[in-house]
């Protein structure tokens, strides 16, 4: 079995450019710590995702929060765009403009 706190870790580190990457991590690592009791989403259906992998318990909890976090990020994004539009829900426009408009989140989540 495989120490999530150098390969999952490390797929992080790699994968995730500016304040997303350290964030990442310290969501992820907090959610080991506490077993993955204060999650939003379920490990089970990230455990869907990689039904491929041999991955523990505790890699599949950080991930989990990792996906979590990013999610979020994205979110809180397209909100300050929805915000800035006078609008008070968020469309799938503005989560593609927070994709564009965030340099981090992008370089993130496209190559570039």
């Amino acid at each position: 079995m495989s120490n999530y706190k150098t390969t999952v870790d490390a797929a992080v580190r790699d994968s995730f450019i500016g304040e997303v990457a350290p964030h990442a991590l310290a969501e992820g690592h907090k959610a080991v710590s506490t077993e993955g009791k204060k999650l939003l989403f379920k490990v089970q259906d990230v455990r869907k995702g990689f039904l491929n992998k041999d991955l523990s318990a505790n890699e599949l909890i950080f991930l989990t929060a990792v996906l979590e976090y990013i999610t979020w990020e994205v979110f809180e994004v397209g909100s300050f765009v929805t915000q800035t539009s006078n609008r008070k829900l968020i469309t799938p426009e503005d989560i593609k403009t927070a994709f564009i408009t965030d340099d981090e989140i992008r370089k993130s989540i496209f190559t570039e």
